[in-house]
């Protein structure tokens, strides 16, 4: 008896989201299913709520808005002027890094601003989930590195929001070398008491390894 009851429960329960759905699909908004209570919810919601779910699920922030969220009104998003390139001829890859292009508006899986947070001044970089899953490429490693620069030059604490798929198979071994340089250049400027707050996903393992270790400061 118990179990009809239960089954019936549950029944009950995906009839109830099938209706959500099919509402939030008749206005034509995109949806989201959230992976701890298993309710779908429009974007838009998800965008009010600083993507955060009723239930308490968190989704994943985009880039701009998790910069636009912890950074004073007065930030600056720091553009640079790189190009893409197929180095191994990877089938398709032109044609999906226009379309994360397209579908994000980014150059790169990574966005830059310099400006403040609470009137202290500081540097922001920001992973973007929708471009290549924020994997490291190339360039990636490119801004990464230039970010370190500026931090330094300027005195800059640097704060970092890393979820990765880890390395970009696209680019096969080249991501290595940018993998290694930014990783170098942490380790120099550290010793000239260089400050890095790093936030990420703890059951990312290869974002843990190479954002977690060159750092003073770590939150997972």
């Amino acid at each position: 008896m118990t179990s009809f009851w239960n089954n019936r429960k549950k029944l009950l329960a995906d009839i109830r989201s099938g209706r959500n759905l099919a509402k939030i699909k008749a206005r034509g908004k995109k949806i989201r299913k959230c992976p701890i209570c298993n309710k779908y919810i429009s974007e838009e919601e998800l965008e009010k709520n600083s993507y955060i779910c009723k239930c308490g699920g968190y989704f994943p922030m985009p880039a701009l808005k998790r910069i636009d969220e912890i950074m004073d009104a007065s930030y600056e998003v720091i553009d640079f002027d790189i190009s893409f390139s197929n180095k191994i001829n990877y089938p398709n890859y032109d044609r999906k890094y226009l379309n994360a292009h397209i579908r994000t508006g980014l150059k790169e899986a990574v966005v830059l601003a310099k400006g403040e947070i609470l009137s202290y001044p500081c540097l922001v970089f920001a992973m973007e989930k929708e471009f290549f899953m924020g994997s490291m490429a190339l360039n990636t490693g490119k801004i990464i590195r230039k970010a370190i620069e500026i931090a330094q030059e300027n005195s800059l604490p640097l704060i970092s929001f890393a979820l990765s798929g880890g390395a970009r198979m696209q680019e096969g071994i080249f991501f290595s070398y940018a993998d290694g340089k930014y990783c170098q250049r942490f380790i120099k400027i550290f010793a000239k008491k260089f400050i890095h707050f790093s936030f990420n996903k703890s059951h990312n393992g290869w974002c843990n390894g190479k954002f977690c270790k060159p750092r003073r400061y770590n939150h997972c």
